[in-house]
Protein backbone atom coordinates (compact mmCIF):
# COMPACT_ATOMS: atom_id res chain seq x y z
CA UNK A 1 0.00 0.00 0.00
CA UNK A 2 2.82 2.18 0.49
CA UNK A 3 3.93 1.94 -2.97
CA UNK A 4 1.00 3.21 -4.56
CA UNK A 5 0.79 5.71 -1.47
CA UNK A 6 4.17 7.03 -3.20
CA UNK A 7 3.04 6.18 -6.73
CA UNK A 8 6.01 3.31 -6.98
CA UNK A 9 4.25 1.45 -9.29
CA UNK A 10 7.90 -0.54 -10.23
CA UNK A 11 7.81 -1.55 -6.64
CA UNK A 12 4.14 -2.41 -6.75
CA UNK A 13 4.95 -4.49 -9.96
CA UNK A 14 7.49 -6.22 -8.00
CA UNK A 15 4.97 -7.08 -5.46
CA UNK A 16 2.61 -8.94 -7.97
CA UNK A 17 3.10 -12.59 -9.60
CA UNK A 18 3.61 -12.74 -13.45
CA UNK A 19 -0.03 -14.48 -13.37
CA UNK A 20 -1.77 -11.66 -10.88
CA UNK A 21 -5.32 -11.53 -11.44
CA UNK A 22 -7.54 -8.64 -10.13
CA UNK A 23 -10.84 -7.83 -10.22
CA UNK A 24 -12.44 -5.19 -9.50
CA UNK A 25 -16.38 -4.29 -8.21
CA UNK A 26 -16.16 -1.36 -10.38
CA UNK A 27 -15.73 -2.59 -13.52
CA UNK A 28 -16.92 -6.40 -12.65
CA UNK A 29 -13.94 -7.34 -14.82
CA UNK A 30 -10.72 -9.35 -14.15
CA UNK A 31 -7.68 -8.34 -15.77
CA UNK A 32 -3.95 -9.71 -15.70
CA UNK A 33 -0.55 -7.82 -13.85
CA UNK A 34 -0.20 -5.51 -17.19
CA UNK A 35 -3.95 -4.42 -16.40
CA UNK A 36 -3.40 -3.89 -12.82
CA UNK A 37 -0.65 -1.37 -13.28
CA UNK A 38 -3.09 -0.18 -16.44
CA UNK A 39 -5.36 0.42 -13.77
CA UNK A 40 -3.15 2.23 -11.03
CA UNK A 41 -1.38 4.75 -13.59
CA UNK A 42 -4.98 5.96 -14.29
CA UNK A 43 -5.50 6.01 -10.16
CA UNK A 44 -1.97 7.90 -9.58
CA UNK A 45 -2.55 10.18 -12.50
CA UNK A 46 -5.83 11.07 -11.16
CA UNK A 47 -4.69 11.69 -7.46
CA UNK A 48 -2.46 14.78 -6.17
CA UNK A 49 -2.05 12.41 -2.76
CA UNK A 50 -3.26 8.99 -1.61
CA UNK A 51 -3.54 7.62 1.58
CA UNK A 52 -4.71 4.04 3.41
CA UNK A 53 -5.75 3.84 6.48
CA UNK A 54 -6.26 -0.02 7.31
CA UNK A 55 -9.26 -0.20 9.77
CA UNK A 56 -9.16 -3.93 9.77
CA UNK A 57 -6.38 -6.53 8.75
CA UNK A 58 -7.40 -10.44 8.83
CA UNK A 59 -4.66 -12.92 7.84
CA UNK A 60 -5.98 -15.92 5.88
CA UNK A 61 -4.30 -19.50 5.00
CA UNK A 62 -3.62 -18.22 1.72
CA UNK A 63 -3.02 -14.28 2.09
CA UNK A 64 -5.57 -11.59 4.22
CA UNK A 65 -8.74 -9.49 3.72
CA UNK A 66 -8.30 -5.80 4.51
CA UNK A 67 -10.57 -3.06 5.20
CA UNK A 68 -9.72 0.14 4.33
CA UNK A 69 -10.84 4.10 3.88
CA UNK A 70 -8.81 5.27 0.59
CA UNK A 71 -8.32 9.39 1.21
CA UNK A 72 -7.37 10.62 -1.38
CA UNK A 73 -6.67 14.52 -3.23
CA UNK A 74 -7.45 14.85 -6.82
CA UNK A 75 -5.88 17.03 -9.05
CA UNK A 76 -7.92 19.42 -8.87
CA UNK A 77 -7.59 19.95 -5.16
CA UNK A 78 -10.92 17.98 -4.06
CA UNK A 79 -10.54 16.07 -1.00
CA UNK A 80 -12.34 12.36 -0.65
CA UNK A 81 -12.44 9.11 1.37
CA UNK A 82 -13.85 5.84 0.31
CA UNK A 83 -14.44 2.75 2.46
CA UNK A 84 -13.16 -0.22 0.68
CA UNK A 85 -11.88 -3.85 0.79
CA UNK A 86 -9.29 -6.25 -0.34
CA UNK A 87 -9.15 -10.01 -0.48
CA UNK A 88 -5.71 -10.59 -1.19
CA UNK A 89 -3.96 -14.03 -2.46
CA UNK A 90 -0.26 -14.84 -1.88
CA UNK A 91 1.69 -17.45 -3.19
CA UNK A 92 5.75 -17.55 -2.45
CA UNK A 93 5.24 -13.80 -1.36
CA UNK A 94 4.21 -12.77 -4.57
CA UNK A 95 0.49 -10.65 -4.61
CA UNK A 96 -1.37 -13.76 -7.17
CA UNK A 97 -5.34 -12.45 -6.63
CA UNK A 98 -6.83 -9.43 -5.50
CA UNK A 99 -10.32 -8.64 -5.49
CA UNK A 100 -11.33 -5.13 -4.85
CA UNK A 101 -14.44 -3.77 -3.23
CA UNK A 102 -14.41 0.31 -3.19
CA UNK A 103 -17.35 2.30 -2.94
CA UNK A 104 -16.56 4.67 -5.79
CA UNK A 105 -19.41 6.92 -5.60
CA UNK A 106 -17.34 8.69 -1.99
CA UNK A 107 -14.55 9.37 -4.75
CA UNK A 108 -16.47 11.46 -7.30
CA UNK A 109 -16.22 15.05 -5.96
CA UNK A 110 -12.05 14.36 -6.27
CA UNK A 111 -12.33 12.75 -9.89
CA UNK A 112 -14.23 16.16 -11.37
Amino acid sequence: MKAIEDGDLDAVRGCYAPDLRLWMNLTRDEVGRDGAIEVLQGFVAMTASRRYEVTRRVDLADGYLQEHTLHVVGTNGAEAAAAACLVVEVTDDAITSIREYLDSRSLADAFR
